[in-house]
């Protein structure tokens, strides 16, 4: 499983790690690899800049935050402080690695 812990697919650095998950649309069929978005914009969805496909492809709407908290995008001292990032897990939900935005390359090869 891959999560990409996004914040919002406004930023730019988000909408590039994006439009590259969506270059590779086709690792992602639920069968041998799934791909989870999450984004804390509202504006995402109204604006249609994630759109989930299935199979393979799904966005988690974080609007209370929590799921970026417990995941480590955010943390209660700095709330406004999103930390993009690349999370990857295997099928017994471990994790198997974390990576910052700009190491979608690693992320993906230890998928």
């Amino acid at each position: 499983m891959l999560l990409l812990l996004f914040g919002s697919a406004a930023d730019p650095r988000a909408a590039a790690a994006l439009g590259w998950m969506q270059k590779q649309a086709d690792l992602f069929d639920d069968v041998n690899a799934c791909f989870f978005g999450v984004t804390v914009d509202p504006q995402d969805g109204a604006q249609g800049r994630i759109i989930p496909r299935l199979p393979g492809i799904r966005y988690f709407t974080d609007y209370d935050r929590n799921l970026s908290i417990l995941l480590g995008a955010l943390s209660h001292a700095e709330p406004s402080r999103y930390i993009p990032q690349w999370l990857v897990r295997d099928r017994q939900l471990r994790m198997v690695g974390r990576y910052r935005l700009e190491e979608t390359d690693r992320a993906l090869a230890s998928l």
